[in-house]
């Protein structure tokens, strides 16, 4: 129950990664932080800028004597320490009425500090830390994936209060690691309505646009196999893939394997204010996220911003997208990997522009009141406003 006049200023958000990487939890933090600064509310972050030197990796290597799980295992404990430090010094300085962590393992490493001075820890769960990391290439019963599953645990203890940004992500919590129904809250993803443009789709559009890193669970090479078969079509038409990642070089092979290396046009990671130009001039947005290594895709923010954007969405019929999307109404499901059903759905929008704008416009109707960042905000703040109420029943109850 919230305790709507007990201030919960100021919030001290800490994440391991930096926020200036590309990335949905990076963008969760940046809206955030942002309407922190719209409500004038007093904010602190830390994040995890002081990566490793070359020097500090090289020397941790060869401490690993070349084993890629000591070597991920070392790396991972040197980061939590520098974090620990800055934390602490930050708890110090600031003396924050909430911590608010975005993943398990800055939640394990500041849980004690929170817990020695009685600040309520909020933990966003972005996705399965442990089976990222083996969807990453750990070694699924290496050290440090046995690490990382220990943080998880141990955060999901110390949390007075868990976000999952979908039903999947607090299913983990509560199935996997026996987290009490009554502290998980699921609080979809959400995007801000006025950065993107409404205007609908014409039917003139040249591109199709997939906004995704190039790893193995966003799918890529499915959208690319789709778009080869549309253009057999539709010679005019390019397909757009806004994102970087290991994969780049092999799937620049395999537009060339089928014959559209010169109409697929790979931009590498896009700045976060240029996405919206991309988004716009789009025919369609396809989101082809695949489960991999027990990871499936959360409530997207980049098929969020598409909708935002009033464009078709063809996405992954998995995970948060289906809590996000209504086939036929708001956007488009297929089956994961199906690439033919894929190519069939760009190309019922592309010889359908009238469905294309109904569907593009429904679609950013549907995040008003929703998905849309207010909305989102006073859900976080009435998930801060339980954690402090539960604080002082306890001190209540210790007296």
């Amino acid at each position: 129950m919230p305790v709507a006049n007990q201030p919960f200023e100021p919030v001290l958000v800490a994440m391991i990664d930096p926020i200036n990487v590309p990335g949905g939890s990076r963008t969760y933090v940046r809206s955030l932080l942002h309407m922190f600064e719209m409500r004038r509310m007093r904010f602190t972050l830390v994040d995890g800028r002081n990566k490793p030197t070359l020097v500090r990796k090289l020397v941790v290597l060869t401490a690993s004597c070349g084993n890629k799980d000591r070597y991920g295992l070392s790396l991972l404990r040197w980061r939590l320490r520098v974090l620990a430090h800055i934390l602490r010094d930050t708890i110090q300085e600031v003396a924050p009425s909430l911590i608010h962590a975005q993943d398990a393992a800055v939640a394990a490493t500041v849980a004690p500090m929170a817990k020695a001075r009685g600040i309520p820890l909020v933990l966003t769960v972005h996705g399965p830390a442990s089976k990222e990391a083996v969807a990453r290439g750990a070694v699924s019963d290496g050290a440090l994936v046995s690490y990382i599953k220990q943080l998880e645990q141990h955060a999901y203890r110390a949390a007075s209060r868990i976000i999952a940004v979908d039903e999947g992500q607090a299913w983990i919590a509560r199935e996997e690691f026996g987290v009490p129904d009554a502290k998980v809250r699921v609080i979809l993803n959400a995007v801000p309505l006025e950065r993107y443009p409404a205007a609908l789709p014409t039917g003139r559009e040249s591109y199709v646009l997939v906004p995704r890193r190039l790893v193995e669970k966003n799918g890529v090479h499915f959208a690319i196999l789709a778009f080869a078969r549309v253009s057999k079509q539709y010679p005019f038409l390019r397909l757009i893939v806004a994102g970087d990642g290991p994969l780049r070089l092999e799937l620049q092979e395999l537009a060339a394997r089928e014959g559209v290396g010169d109409r697929v046009t790979f931009l590498g990671s896009v700045p976060h204010e240029q996405m919206a130009t991309l988004l716009g001039g789009a025919l369609a947005v396809i989101i082809p996220s695949v489960p991999v290594a027990g990871v499936v895709e959360a409530s997207s923010i980049a098929a969020l911003e598409a909708m935002a954007s009033a464009r078709p969405v063809i996405a992954s019929d998995i995970g948060g997208l289906r809590e996000i999307i209504k086939h036929e109404d708001t956007g488009f499901l297929v089956p994961p990997g199906n690439v033919e059903l894929m190519a069939t759905t760009i190309l019922n929008l592309i010889q359908n522009p009238a469905l294309a704008r109904r569907v593009g416009e429904r679609a950013r109707k549907s995040l008003v009141g929703r998905l849309d960042l207010d909305t989102w905000f006073r859900r976080i703040v009435d998930v801060y406003y339980e954690a402090l109420h539960d604080r002082t029943r306890r001190a209540f109850s210790n007296d």
